[in-house]
């Protein structure tokens, strides 16, 4: 299921999603006033670092594709994102570990 974000709270919002099989896409709906989105990637334990990948476009609940941004593992990556004229914006993540999670940071 999508992680709709959009009613999140600024100027700064934090937010843990739980990641589907490696390699499966979860959409994250952003809220309007976002300007900067920052993931990092840890296993399911919580603590171990883990990779994963970012994508601008796509379909929820599918593979993610090969469009993709790769973030390290113990790494996180950030971006800057801007408004659009109409429509949600959405970015795509997944993990390279089934059941980890990807830690979001909003500004």
């Amino acid at each position: 299921m999508a992680e709709d974000l959009t009613g999140a709270g600024g100027p700064t919002y934090t937010y843990r999603s739980t990641m589907r099989a490696a390699g499966t896409s979860t959409r994250v709906d952003l809220p309007d006033w976002a300007r900067k989105f920052t993931v990092n990637f840890r296993q399911s334990d919580g603590t171990s670092a883990d990779s994963g990948r970012l994508a601008t476009s796509g379909t929820d609940d599918t593979a993610i594709g090969n469009n993709v941004f790769p973030c390290p593992s113990g790494a996180a990556l950030e971006i800057s994102v801007g408004p659009i004229s109409s429509g949600t914006r959405s970015l795509y993540l997944t993990g390279d570990t089934a059941t980890g999670y990807a830690h979001i940071v909003l500004e």
